[in-house]
């Protein structure tokens, strides 16, 4: 399997005015806002948690995909109810 080249998480979602800032280690990473340039309104929080959660969610599934036997796979449910519940925004 190829090796991750993007920026390791944890990510997070700061509020910052009406959008959202993806951070790393208190760093803005990148901006989501309430609406595209085209005028068509998107959910900016839904998209900037999905978004900060794309390390973990990547993560989970690679080690989900790589895992062969079922009490390692077991354990690895809880990181991926995790990532799931962070891309969320709540618990699931």
């Amino acid at each position: 399997m190829s090796e991750f080249k993007g920026t390791s998480g944890p990510w997070g979602v700061e509020a910052s005015g009406y959008g959202s800032i993806i951070t790393k280690e208190g760093e803005s990473m990148a901006a989501v806002w309430p609406q595209a340039l085209s005028g068509t309104p998107f959910p900016h929080e839904a998209n900037a948690r999905l978004i900060s959660a794309a390390p973990d969610l990547l993560e989970a599934c690679i080690r989900a995909f790589e895992q062969t036997d079922s009490v390692t796979r077991s354990a690895d449910w809880g990181l991926l109810r995790a990532a799931i519940t962070k891309a969320l925004g709540h618990e699931v």
